[in-house]
């Protein structure tokens, strides 16, 4: 571990970018030690002998929405002699600068810092040009832009800060603005890939939540640590057993860096790419909706503004695998701030088409080279309502019918999940690890399980994903709404668990004193009887995997309505290569038998699937995507349908009766019928309850009526409502912690400096 003891004596400041990249760069080296920070060697020599490279940095200066130029750190001391505690102490905390709304930089009316004080006319001072490698951002020019009245221009104004970029693209003083409020004054860490003919360096710029102890506090830098290396024994418990002879240290940090060291060498380097993966994947602060992570990348945070859009060059060089899984990631991110008319994407043409993006092909998809066919699939179901070509419109998200993918984290009970919107593979990756994921069993498998051996099983099922299971208790319940988004499964009404949900421990008496009639009955005390079987016939078909959710509305507890399909392949990593290509080769045959694709593809599988429907988006075929839902429904794989309905799985098996309370939405009077029928086949069949005593058949309307319990838990106002909007990328971000308002148009001249001050909802990415 590097000292980081500042300048006067006693006190201590720790910058967290600058121990991230020594114990980094250390373990890619094979040796301990900051080779690409040492002394008399360059990143262009520590490039030659390996792929990335980590440094510390102080930004000093702002160059335009994606460039920067930096002064690398490779000691506190460093900071301490290029920046004074005063002028430190002006630069706001990462958490708040990460909250602030896109509007408010396309709407100011003074210009953003560009540069720190020891970088002001210093001609004498070294410092590095840094561009964020994958995205670009509009032109700006900081000596001639902002020399214009706004007063002069002020009848022209399409945006309130139009009068800077007079000698700029449009929106290029917001690009720079915003990188300015994340980054500038602060020590954060480069993921360097490459370096270019001027000595420029290339690559990704990770922000971690706490960048400065002696600004933002001890205690917070502590936190940071602490959650870090939670997350890091957790999930390596969780995947690859616990780790052993793990050594005393000194401090938090002494304890992260005793942790990955051991990961490190367990794995090799593969450890170092799953260390980043666990700090990426860790909760900071649940108090914003989506929360802010442990490390966030700044790129990522550009495109969900709006305020840069994803560039040509290469993304990410460490692995094609890699590189995929991130361009397809930023691809759907910039996708989101577009359908949602955000920075540069809510301009009118006149001033759009002057932008580089406006002349480059539009690409729709972000998931063709996806792991997982739900995610293809919501993207060719969203293209086929968007045409590739058509005029930009701001679509309203929870608008009833909208299909998108999630990772169902959580199984409440028998019809109540709670998931995650995902937009590709590397946002899963942050949830679910391969390991974890080769754990699954097929859809099939999970399909072919006898009823009654779910329910005579006397164990408790998994109900949670390890990610989630080992966040801190205390903090559980607060932050469980601003981090996913909580559902009730359409149509049907399961047993009630026991209050809390089902857990390994339990307290309470059983209600009836008849007979066992079943293996689990003891699981469901303090419960409804096939409470907790119920629940684990819907865990063992949805945990962990990404299924297709299609928004029916949401009821009176602010509670998702979701009709979820599980395909019949849902993971490649599990369901093998074979079975992948598989399915869309059955779901192309489909839609030739339907007469939708003509002629010849030059692909087949996937990507002949993606072809098809491109086509037909062009030539505008009404009802494509209720007829590419028909075709996925109608193939069999392995005697199983395309799409699995998890509703009709459950009324299938007896788990589930069809729920009949008000306001129920069943996705179409033809749906409901057909739920209805398989409701009565599972009672001719005596299937599930219907095979039991009838105490065991009572209607969990009834059951909640009796011991006072509503379906949703508590009220939760409007709070609930507004964190899934977040989630779902409609809003930028909602406070947890209190009802906060939204900016008014009058007050746009001070909600910047408003905003940084009391931590207003903004933007946060998951990465």
């Amino acid at each position: 571990m590097v000292a980081v003891t500042g300048e006067d004596e006693g006190e201590r400041l720790e910058l967290p970018a600058l121990n991230l990249a020594v114990l980094l760069n250390s373990q890619t080296n094979g040796q301990e030690g900051n080779e690409g920070q040492s002394e008399g060697r360059t990143v262009a020599g520590v490039l030659e002998k390996r792929r990335i490279c980590y440094q510390a940095a102080l930004v000093s200066e702002i160059v335009d929405g994606r460039t920067v130029r930096c002064m690398p750190i490779s000691a506190a001391g460093d900071f301490s002699a290029l920046m004074d505690e005063d002028e430190a102490a002006k630069v706001p905390p990462v958490t708040a600068a990460l909250r602030v709304p896109s509007i408010v930089y396309v709407n100011m009316e003074e210009p953003p810092q560009c540069c720190i004080k020891c970088a002001v006319g210093n001609a004498n001072l070294k410092q590095q040009l840094f561009q964020l490698t994958g995205i670009e951002a509009p032109r700006v020019d900081f000596n001639e832009a902002h020399l214009a009245d706004p007063s002069s221009c002020s009848l022209l104004r399409v945006y309130r800060s139009q009068h800077m970029d007079l000698q700029a693209e449009p929106m290029g003083t917001a690009s720079a603005a915003s990188l300015s409020d994340l980054v500038l004054g602060r020590v954060v860490l480069l993921q360097i890939d490459s370096v270019d003919g001027d000595g420029g360096w290339h690559g990704r710029m990770l922000l971690p939540a706490v960048c400065n102890s002696q600004v933002e506090g001890n205690c917070k830098v502590a936190k940071l640590y602490r959650l870090l290396a939670s997350r890091a024994v957790a999930r390596e418990r969780a995947l690859h057993g616990p780790l052993e002879n793990l050594p005393e240290s000194e401090g938090e940090w002494g304890r992260v860096e005793a942790i990955s060291r051991l990961i490190m060498k367990r794995r090799g380097a593969k450890g170092v790419e799953d260390i980043l993966t666990f700090f990426f994947g860790t909760i900071f602060d649940s108090s914003v909706c989506p929360p802010t992570m442990a490390v966030t990348d700044v790129a990522h945070v550009m495109l969900f503004r709006g305020l840069a859009w994803v560039g040509a060059e290469t993304l990410c060089k460490s692995s094609k695998e890699n590189r995929v899984q991130s361009e397809q990631h930023m691809l759907a991110v910039e996708e989101g701030a577009e359908t949602q008319s955000r920075g540069v994407w809510s301009l009118p043409f006149d001033l759009f088409e002057k932008l580089p993006v406006a002349n480059r092909r539009r690409r729709r998809f972000s998931g063709e080279r996806s792991d997982f066919p739900a995610l293809l699939i919501a993207q060719l179901l969203n293209h086929a309502l968007a045409p590739e070509g058509g005029s930009r419109k701001r679509g309203d998200q929870m608008s009833q019918g909208l299909i998108f993918a999630a990772l169902v984290v959580r199984v409440v009970d028998g019809d109540t999940v709670r998931l995650v919107p995902v937009l590709s593979d590397e946002a899963v990756r942050i949830h679910v690890d391969p390991a974890e994921r080769q754990r699954r069993s097929t859809v099939k498998a999970a399909m072919s399980g006898s009823t009654r051996w779910i329910m005579d099983c006397p164990f408790y099922p998994e109900v949670e994903l390890s990610s989630w299971s080992s966040e801190e208790k205390s903090e559980e319940k607060m932050s469980m709404d601003t981090r996913s988004i909580l559902t009730q499964v359409y149509g049907i009404d399961a047993p009630e668990v026991r209050v809390g949900g089902v857990r390994h421990r339990y307290t309470g008496r059983c209600d009836y004193t008849q007979t066992v009639d079943y293996g689990s009955f003891d699981l469901d005390i303090g419960g409804q009887p096939l409470g907790v079987a119920a629940t684990r016939a819907l865990a063992e078909l949805v945990l962990g995997r990404v299924v297709l959710v299609k928004n029916l509305g949401r009821d009176r507890y602010k509670r998702l309505i979701g009709r979820i399909f599980v395909s019949a392949v849902s993971d490649r990593l599990v369901d093998k290569e074979h079975k992948y290509k598989e399915f869309f080769a059955a779901l192309l045959s489909r839609m030739r038998g339907k007469g939708l694709v003509e002629g010849s593809l030059a692909t087949t599988g996937v990507e002949g699937v993606v072809e098809a429907v491109k086509r037909l988006s062009e030539k505008k075929v009404k009802g494509l995507q209720s007829t590419i839902l028909q075709c996925l429904h109608e193939i069999r794989l392995d005697n199983i349908s395309g799409l699995v309905d998890a509703s009709e799985e459950m009324l299938r098996r007896g788990l589930a009766i069809v729920y009949t309370g008000e306001r129920v939405m069943y996705d179409g009077n033809e749906q409901k019928d057909r739920l209805c029928c398989l409701e009565d086949t599972a009672k001719r069949r005596l299937c599930g309850r219907w095979g039991l005593p009838e105490y065991c058949q009572i209607d969990p309307k009834d059951f909640r009526h009796e011991h006072g319990r509503n379906r949703g838990g508590k009220p939760r106002g409007t709070l609930r409502q507004r964190c899934m909007d977040a989630l779902l990328g409609i809003t930028e971000a909602v406070n947890g912690s209190q009802e906060s308002g939204e900016v008014r148009n009058g007050e746009l001249e001070t909600a910047r400096t408003h905003a940084l001050s009391v931590g207003m909802c903004g933007c946060q990415v998951i990465v």
